[in-house]
């Protein structure tokens, strides 16, 4: 899908004035992320920087609006006309429906993100339990996965706390914007409906869900599911996530390679860390072919520290790519450096690729700034 851009300068000043002007609105930065990468291209050193801006303006507690414009780019340095701040959501939510524990939302755009459990911490308080084996740092020119699925579109979303702060389940039906023509261009009139709960329990979080998605080239219509599972003990979390992004039971013989799977132990001893990462890549993934079938991801990080406590950890990585089609593994090896400033993390990496072995090609480094707001 192409989305609709908007000139920079313009949209940010109307987005302020529209904000300043709102008694009750709140202008927010959900997320800002920079990540710099220096890698070696046709024998010759190179930077490219990767960046991923939110702003959102935010309503009330009872009727709330929110509307998020975002900027991401792959390189920044290279300054294309056509990179600019781009419409990314809107919605309306309504509240506590004829006094139930009932909520509706009206929703245009990207929204949540199925099968990662990120939503735990805004639908239940909990602490941070979604993996963070994901983004440009570790995919820096592939997909980068974020959860099994996101509703993205136009349509209405129906949440209800069934338990007050143990149990949610959620309803989405919308027209899906994932579906595109041969020219990447959205495609109108393809609809989906996903139904989905989480449970917070004390030590256990659970999510799962199912989706359909009507394709008139199907004479099934295309289906996903999904299934997250996160237990905390003394010293040991486990976090699990299988599910899949879409199947065809007509077209799509069923196999593994249609499946996304994530299992990552981690390990807390005091100060010291283990956390290892095992990633299967699915073959569809929003609605389309990654071109990634049969690749495997092992990923261990032992790490010192603890950024609540000490503001400082390192560590070192160990990655290791598989692609099971061809047979063709890669091996990487990368200390890091973590550290916390006010209102930002900071992550220095080094990637030393052991294998397969090419003196002009061995290292790659990555700077990555998060800021928190």
């Amino acid at each position: 899908m192409t989305a609709r851009r908007f000139t920079g300068p313009l949209v940010a000043l109307t987005f302020l004035l529209a904000a300043s002007l709102l008694p009750a609105a709140n202008l927010l930065v959900p997320s800002l992320e920079l990540v710099t990468r220096g890698f070696m291209n046709a024998g010759s050193f190179e930077l490219a920087s990767n960046g991923d801006l939110s702003l959102a303006i935010e309503g009330g507690y009872k009727f709330g609006g929110s509307i998020s414009l975002s900027y991401a780019d792959i390189s920044l340095e290279d300054d294309d006309p056509a990179d600019r701040i781009a419409f990314d959501s809107a919605s309306i939510i309504v509240r506590d429906v004829f006094k139930l524990p009932l909520s509706l939302s009206w929703f245009i755009g990207t929204y949540d993100v199925l099968g990662s459990g990120s939503d735990f911490p805004t639908s239940f308080g909990t602490a941070e339990i979604a993996s963070a084996y994901r983004g440009f740092m570790y995919f820096p020119t592939g997909i980068q996965y974020d959860g099994i699925h996101q509703v993205k579109g136009t349509g209405l979303r129906a949440s209800s706390m069934l338990v007050p702060d143990k149990l949610q389940l959620i309803l989405y039906a919308y027209q899906d914007s994932w579906f595109t023509d041969g020219l990447g261009d959205f495609e109108p009139g393809h609809w989906s409906g996903d139904l989905r709960v989480l449970a917070n329990l004390e030590a256990i979080k659970l999510e799962g869900f199912l989706g359909v998605s009507s394709e008139p080239s199907s004479v099934a219509g295309w289906y996903r599911a999904g299934f997250l599972f996160h237990a905390s003990m003394k010293s040991l979390e486990v976090l699990a996530a299988l599910g899949l992004p879409k199947w065809d039971p007509v077209a799509d013989p069923f196999s593994i390679n249609l499946f996304y799977a994530l299992v990552e132990p981690r390990l807390h001893l005091g100060l010291f860390n283990v956390a290892a990462t095992f990633f299967w890549h699915p073959e569809y993934y929003h609605q389309e072919l990654t071109g990634e079938l049969g690749t495997f991801n092992v990923n261990l990080n032992l790490f010192f520290g603890d950024l609540t406590k000490t503001l400082t950890l390192g560590g070192l990585e160990g990655n290791l790519d598989f692609d099971s089609t061809s047979g063709v593994f890669a091996f990487v090896l990368a200390p890091y450096l973590s550290f916390a400033t006010p209102g930002a993390v900071w992550k220095i990496k080094v990637d030393t690729k052991l294998w397969p072995f090419d003196a002009t090609d061995l290292f790659e480094g990555f700077v990555g700034i998060r800021a928190s707001f």
